[in-house]
């Protein structure tokens, strides 16, 4: 079972947080999830234009109101044909771009050490 830290809660340094995909998959039993994302980092998929921020924020869940067909999580990362402007765009987070995965409510898990300098 997993233990949540609150989002503002830091770490100690003898503690390692849980795996992502850990994170990512206990949180979506409950819940539709938020992830943070750094888009430039080598292996994202994601639609040009977004590729240039520093931090970007995408939503998965099992129980969307548009169902998200083809939501893969896998040792690699989040696989998702998502939709911006209206257009599907097929999806691929690598855990290395992510530093950031929440609830949007009181659980969630900040790494920081893949949290972008900006």
């Amino acid at each position: 079972m997993l233990c949540y830290f609150t989002i503002h809660q830091s770490m100690t340094t003898t503690t390692s947080p849980p795996d992502k995909m850990s994170v990512l998959i206990e949180l979506l039993k409950d819940a539709w999830v938020y992830v943070r994302l750094d888009p430039r980092r080598d292996g994202v998929a994601l639609p040009e234009w977004l590729r240039n921020q520093p931090d970007l924020v995408l939503q998965y869940g099992y129980n969307m109101p548009i169902p998200i067909q083809d939501f893969v999580v896998d040792d690699k990362g989040i696989g998702a044909t998502l939709s911006f402007q209206k257009k599907p765009y097929s999806t691929f987070v690598p855990w290395s771009a992510i530093f950031m995965i929440s609830d949007g409510e009181k659980r969630g898990m900040i790494w920081e050490a893949d949290v972008p300098q900006e």
